[in-house]
């Protein structure tokens, strides 16, 4: 089952990074990151014969991968998108899904909707989505890893903090390649936490060579991220769906 919110780790790389002056590069990569939101709804069987309306709403990042006019392709992370049809929800136990609804929303606060799941790898985590028309373009990927302990960075949307002309800047280190369940990941060590950031694309030298995954359950300042030939084969199977 995949329904989780994964915490992940992120450090504000400076106070001055959280203007967005025009024409920076905070200013270009917000206009193309988003919130992406997931509203599911659940029939609860009650005692009284009567079903109560369960909502569950989870949220992560999502970035442009191309638009050609018509619609706009985006990346996000593979746990975001929930294609089950029947879900644990907890207490409740295992119910079937009655609706599911994605939104995106950008830095200006623009809401976007008529999200539709193409296709989503669990292995590797990762999901592309599209959007109805252009909103945006699209974000440059990187065809090698950073040379190690790299400075990286990445636009995440945690607790979809966005306006008042501000861009969440966050950074840290890139610390090689490892594997979970055999599948490599990318390793970056970077500080604080944030819930939201799941799917956030990581820079360096402002092309993406990472998606935000998880975090490593003992050593909260590890996460692991889709490296970005994993993203690249990704891409190439998604798009093979359109």
């Amino acid at each position: 089952m995949k329904k989780a919110i994964v915490l992940l780790v992120i450090i504000l790389a400076s106070c001055s990074a959280w203007m967005r002056p025009e024409g920076s590069f905070a200013e270009s990569l917000s206009k193309n990151v988003f919130k992406i939101t997931l509203l599911e709804t659940a029939e609860v069987p009650m005692a009284s014969g009567i079903n109560s309306t369960l909502s569950v709403e989870s949220f992560g990042t999502a970035w442009i991968h191309r638009s050609d006019g018509n619609r706009t392709l985006l990346i996000t992370a593979g746990h975001i998108c929930e294609t089950s049809t029947h879900l644990d929800y907890g207490q409740f136990g295992k119910l079937r899904v009655a609706s599911r609804a994605y939104t995106l929303l950008d830095a200006d606060g623009t809401k976007h909707e008529g999200v539709k799941v193409i296709f989503d790898d669990d292995e590797v985590d990762l999901c592309m989505v599209s959007v109805p028309g252009s909103i945006g373009k699209g974000l440059r990927l990187a065809d090698k890893d950073p040379p190690y302990a790299a400075d990286v960075t990445f636009i995440g949307a945690p607790h979809g903090i966005w306006g008042g002309n501000i861009a969440l800047i966050f950074g840290g280190k890139f610390s090689g390649r490892g594997k979970l369940a055999k599948v490599e990941f990318s390793v970056f060590t970077l500080l604080g936490s944030a819930q939201g950031a799941s799917g956030s694309p990581i820079f360096y030298e402002g092309r993406v060579v990472g998606v935000l995954s998880r975090v490593a359950r003992h050593l909260p300042a590890v996460t692991f991220a889709a490296p970005w030939d994993s993203l690249r084969d990704f891409i190439s199977r998604a798009e093979s769906k359109l």
